[in-house]
């Protein structure tokens, strides 16, 4: 972005957003994390990928897919899944 700033935004979405530390993850089979682990580096893939192409509709899509699934997969890993929730 050319922000100095964005790097410290990325560490605090990190440290106080990003729920790492409540979900269950890092309790699953080596497969089942190293496959959910995938998932998400695909997803951030594509993020990177649209912005490096200077789409902004597809970073955007991108990203909004990315935290929906992100969303889903938090609430389905800290026992709150609700009915039809994908991971």
């Amino acid at each position: 972005t050319g922000n100095p700033q964005f790097a410290e935004f990325l560490r605090f979405l990190g440290t106080f957003v990003i729920p790492r530390r409540d979900t269950r993850v890092w309790n699953m089979a080596t497969d089942r994390q190293a496959d959910y682990l995938a998932r998400i580096h695909d997803e951030h893939a594509r993020i990177v990928d649209a912005i490096g192409a200077r789409d902004p509709q597809a970073a955007r899509l991108a990203m909004r897919e990315h935290l929906t699934r992100a969303a889903a997969r938090y609430r389905k890993f800290s026992g709150n899944a609700k009915s039809g929730a994908a991971a």
